[in-house]
């Protein structure tokens, strides 16, 4: 992978140093720990020199996990990732406590910039309130079984017709007309599943034990509560998460049971099985297998361009620096991320296009992360470059809405209506699963001890209360660990509900969008810019969005999704 030129040239450490190991950036911490301010302009130069050290870290760190996604099976980049993640980082992050103790406790500290410096010097004190040495030792455990998990997953292959098929390419035979080869690819990919759940059930098992550590090490009950003082989550709380189920389980499900029902009837079936939610309705195609990489590149970049020229300009930038891996490929990890390049300011985009309409979807919502990485890419604070997640999501979910409109440089009128028909039944399969996964993983983390089978029980009973309309009869050895799918479970606990609070501000996003487009792109760009610099609250209402998970503010955004989607119907001329 090229290496970019800083942002901004590097003054205290060497040009050509790169930070991969220890030994070598040690002496530069050390020389920030002797190298006390005593003056203003002193702090505001250490400063300059702890962040310039910070970015060239990170952006390491960044470069190494790109490059071990994108060959899970390349054993010379899976071992540097490992090695930086298990030898460097621990002590990196104990170096780095103690800079950062030193800053929280400088006299001079409130003489910095407080617009750029003061949220940031707030979080100081949760991170000091959470870090241990007894945990130094732990996190390198957690991230070789995450390694393990996505290094399993990206391994996986179906034999299909006489050739290796990754689980990726085997969804898209979900999207097509004959509901028989649906069945068997469903079957065959799940099967391919179940052959490593035992494996992946241990794993998980292993994951909660160091997680409960890591936690209790902390000082705290559980490892929900370490999870929700990490993510500096001050605007909601688990009750709020509460909130947001009931308001699924009540405005969201009885629409969902309507789409699924309409998707029955329109089929022509008894029964709505598993296979038959990605299929056509009708003679219009539900998916294109044209969509190769350059074709869905231009495509995007072609949008973005329509929406806004500046916007467009940032997508170009990350074609022609080669910053996107899009095909789907055997040994690639699982899903899709932007991720940033913390020296250079450069976003990434990582993905598993298989030649659907789904890879549009996929490439509007990172690109979505990344525009937002470049409207707050200028702030010198890496903390400021690091938004909430919840409003992180809102950036890329928003852009997913906005793209709606320009989607007919990749469709006919009949193949548009179509896609954006799909489009909005996800919607509701976004909400009911981002339940599902969120009551999940309170349950999972608040019963320690609870047996495999127990866990089980809880995974089918949070589907049965969010996923209405389904017929899973004689599916229930598939169905109990359907959960061993969805990577954020186990790599990022309780990183899911903040795609439920985002996509209740992407939709109120569109609904302003479609009254006043430019107004509506104004006041995204205005949140985005703010990036890490102003709380959940703040960002939403720069935005002039509504901060609430109850159905006051829910039922009338999906009300709007579930017209907009009976207009695209086949048959209906509106």
């Amino acid at each position: 992978m090229r290496r970019y030129p800083p942002l901004k040239p590097r003054n205290f450490l060497p040009r050509r140093l790169v930070c991969s190991d220890f030994k070598i950036i040690a002496p530069f911490g050390d020389k920030l720990l002797k190298k006390l301010p005593v003056t203003k302009r002193d702090l505001d130069r250490w400063m300059a020199d702890y962040l310039e050290l910070v970015n060239a870290v990170y952006e390491e760190r960044t470069r190494l996990y790109i490059e071990m996604t994108r060959d899970t099976l390349d054993k010379a980049k899976s071992a540097a990732y490992l090695d930086f993640v298990e030898f460097f980082e621990p002590r990196w992050e104990g170096m780095l406590n103690k800079i950062t103790s030193k800053i929280h406790k400088h006299p001079l500290k409130f003489a910095l910039n407080q617009k750029q410096y003061g949220k940031w010097l707030a979080s100081l004190q949760t991170n000091m309130d959470l870090f241990t040495d007894a945990n130094l030792a732990l996190q390198p455990k957690i991230m070789r079984l995450s390694h393990a998990y996505q290094k399993t997953c990206a391994g996986m292959t179906v034999a299909w017709d006489g050739e290796k098929m990754t689980v990726v390419r085997m969804n898209k035979l979900l999207q097509g007309p004959d509901r028989d080869l649906r069945e068997k690819a469903w079957r065959a990919t799940w099967k391919r599943f179940r052959a490593d759940r035992a494996f992946l059930d241990n794993l998980f098992d292993k994951l909660l034990r160091l997680r409960s550590r890591v936690a209790a090490n902390a000082g705290l009950r559980d490892y929900r509560d370490f999870c929700f003082k990490k993510y500096e989550r001050t605007d909601y709380s688990v009750e709020d998460c509460f909130t947001f189920h009931r308001t699924v389980e009540t405005t969201v499900v009885p629409l969902y049971k309507e789409i699924l029902n309409y998707r029955k009837s329109r089929l022509g079936l008894d029964k709505l099985r598993p296979w038959d939610l990605a299929c056509p309705l009708d003679d219009r195609p539900g998916s294109r297998s044209g969509f190769d990489a350059r074709t869905l590149t231009l495509g995007v970049e072609s949008v973005l361009k329509r929406l806004d020229p500046k916007l467009g300009g940032h997508f170009k930038t990350l074609r022609d620096k080669g910053l996107l891996d899009l095909e789907n490929r055997a040994g690639k990890a699982p899903g899709g991320y932007q991720i940033v390049l913390d020296e250079c300011r450069l976003p990434f985009i990582f993905m598993n296009a298989a030649g659907s309409d789904q890879d549009i979807t996929t490439l509007l919502h990172e690109s979505g992360h990344a525009m937002h990485s470049f409207l707050c890419g200028k702030q010198d604070l890496m903390y400021n470059r690091e938004p909430p997640k919840e409003f992180c999501e809102v950036a890329s979910m928003s852009m997913e809405r906005f793209g709606m409109r320009h989607l007919g440089v990749f469709y006919g009128p009949a193949q548009l209506r179509s896609a954006r028909m799909f489009q909005n039944e996800e919607v509701f399969r976004l909400f009911a699963w981002v339940a599902i996964v969120d009551s999940f993983q309170q349950w999972v983390y608040t019963h320690p001890g609870h047996t495999e089978a127990a866990r089980n029980a809880a995974w089918i009973g949070a589907m049965d209360r969010f996923q209405a309309g389904l017929d899973w009869s004689g599916l229930g050895d598939y169905r109990k660990t359907a959960w061993h799918r969805q990577l954020h479970i186990f790599q990022y606990p309780f990183y899911y509900i903040e795609y439920g609070i985002a996509l209740i501000g992407a939709l109120q996003m569109w609904v302003r969008f479609q009254k006043s487009g430019d107004k509506a792109l104004k006041n995204y760009k205005k949140a985005l810019r703010l990036g890490g610099t102003a709380g959940l609250r703040e960002l939403f209402e720069t935005a002039e969005l509504s901060f609430d998970f109850s159905p006051r503010t829910v039922a009338p955004l999906v009300q709007k999704v579930f017209k907009d989607w009976q207009k695209n119907l086949p048959g209906n001329s509106n």
